[in-house]
């Protein structure tokens, strides 16, 4: 079933690509109609585990408030909940599990160089 997107407004022509990028709203309203019940529930539980987390870390210097083990079970829990969404992707299609949105004629980050060597007899500098 197809996304509802009739109450996202059109994209809007800006800059140089003639693109406009989703606010974070209208990208989290697309996704969640997209995402099965249990996909939901996963990226729910990660998001408010992740809240306990920041809101739990103290100041450097100062003792944790959560025991050890605590923590330990904490990072096995992020730890199932990202294989379990790689699960998911994997039975979708989506083997790369590129989450995050992008457009193909965006600007690229980075770009690739092609390096050579000399050959061994150049003396050419």
């Amino acid at each position: 079933m197809a996304p509802d997107c009739s109450k996202l407004p059109s994209p809007i022509p800006d800059g140089p690509t003639g693109h406009r990028h989703l606010t974070e709203a209208e990208t989290e309203a697309v996704s969640e109609q997209t995402l099965s019940k249990e996909q939901r529930i996963l990226r729910v539980l990660r998001k408010v585990l992740a809240n306990i987390v920041k809101d739990t870390t103290p100041p450097p210097g100062m003792l944790h408030p959560l025991s050890e083990s605590t923590r330990h079970d904490i990072r096995d829990l992020f730890g199932l909940i990202a294989e379990r969404e790689a699960e998911l992707a994997d039975e979708a299609g989506h083997g790369a599990r590129n989450e995050k949105p992008y457009f193909v004629d965006a600007p690229r980050k980075s770009t690739v160089v092609k390096l050579h060597r000399p050959a061994k007899g150049d003396k050419s500098e």
